[in-house]
């Protein structure tokens, strides 16, 4: 009966001991990302920012995207007046809603955008949000006006 409770406290004592260890390391390995965060964040200033004729011909694409898609808003708004939206279009009707607060909020992300490789993300990003919004204005177009 001894050797029991021996073992079992002995047991016991080795699985406490693994747990503080553990978790020691744990937060040793969450401290080293703490502590490079700070180091990644200068590598992206050191590889220099996007410049101002970028950023200018980026806004310029962005508001001619913003007034697509405010447009194709406005049109919707008013077709959804007169006609109910069909339930296999709602879920895309609610993705274009989110589309059209993430194209509004855009032009404040350009402007803080940090790395030299904005052309390239915004470029992107405008082509795709353009892509969809085209996309969805012809599927709604079609459905509603028939």
């Amino acid at each position: 009966m001894t050797g029991i409770i021996i073992g079992v406290a002995v047991a016991v004592l080795v699985a406490v001991g693994i747990f503080i260890l553990l978790r020691g390391r744990k937060k040793t390995i969450e401290d080293e990302r703490i502590r490079e965060a700070p180091i990644r964040l200068k590598e992206v200033e050191k590889l220099g920012e996007c410049s101002e004729g970028v950023k200018q011909k980026l806004l310029e694409e962005y508001r001619k995207l913003y007034e697509e898609t405010r447009t194709v808003f406005e049109e919707i708004q008013t077709l959804l007046k007169e006609k109910k939206l069909p339930p296999d279009l709602e879920k895309e009707y609610q993705n274009f809603l989110r589309i059209y607060n993430i194209v509004q909020d855009m032009e404040h992300e350009i402007d803080l955008y940090p790395a030299p490789n904005c052309e390239e993300y915004f470029g992107e990003k405008i082509n795709f949000y353009r892509r969809l919004i085209g996309e969805f204005h012809l599927k709604v177009s079609k459905l509603l006006s028939s």
